[in-house]
């Protein structure tokens, strides 16, 4: 068979690898460099957090899928996602671990906030349709988890995609926090682990297939050097 033949992993991804500039500026959307940037940035992200909890919260409470898809746009669960893959790609380990940490803080946070809106909700008669969806894993959740991932890793390397990452991810990861903290509010505690496994087992997803879409694309350990 001869080379123009051959079949070519990367085609699928885009027409021609990331440039050393184009790796750069992904990389610098994805991490915060620098102690003065990093203060700015969580306040940033933890209003978004909570805005985000809100909506998703009061969408699943009132069994509202519109809400929900609403919340799914404010979430900014996106950035650390996608930073941990692009550090499993790069060999960064310590950018790795913090933002896996951010994840799960961000997370907590949301299972908290929904558990205390749940407590000053009016009691619930039946547990809405919606919180119990994110109860049952199934094999569309974790086909959804993998897709999530590897758009918005390509959403991220191609600025001209006028697709928005962040819906992508936060469908797969802020609805079943929020359930979570719903049913572990509610006595449902085995419903609220599965809910928490659902999480998790999206969250590890996402992070293999966003890397393997940044390998695609040429962000890899190869370009190590352009950011320290």
């Amino acid at each position: 068979m001869s080379d123009a033949k051959k079949f070519d992993f990367r085609s699928l991804f885009s027409d021609r690898e990331l440039s050393p500039e184009e790796r750069r500026l992904v990389l610098e959307d994805l991490f915060v460099f620098g102690k003065h940037n990093q203060t700015p940035f969580l306040v940033r992200m933890s209003v978004l957090l909570v805005l985000s909890t809100i909506i998703a919260t009061a969408g699943l409470l009132s069994n509202s899928s519109a809400v929900v898809i609403g919340a799914m746009l404010v979430a900014p669960l996106m950035t650390p996602v996608m930073a941990a893959a692009a550090a499993v790609v790069m060999g960064w380990q310590k950018r790795f671990y913090s933002a896996i940490w951010l994840v799960l803080a961000m997370g907590l946070g949301a299972l908290l906030l929904s558990s205390v809106l749940t407590i000053l909700s009016p009691e619930l008669v039946i547990i809405p349709e919606q919180v119990l969806a994110r109860t049952r894993p199934t094999y569309y959740d974790l086909l959804i988890a993998l897709a999530a991932g590897a758009a918005g890793a390509y959403t991220i390397t191609r600025k001209e995609s006028s697709a928005i990452p962040g819906v992508a991810v936060a469908v797969a990861l802020l609805p079943p926090l929020s359930a979570a903290g719903i049913l572990a509010t509610t006595g449902e505690y085995e419903l609220a682990t599965r809910a928490i496994v659902l999480f998790l087992t999206n969250l590890v997803a996402m992070v293999l297939s966003a890397a393997l879409t940044f390998m695609a694309v040429g962000v890899s350990r190869a370009s190590n050097q352009l950011l320290l």
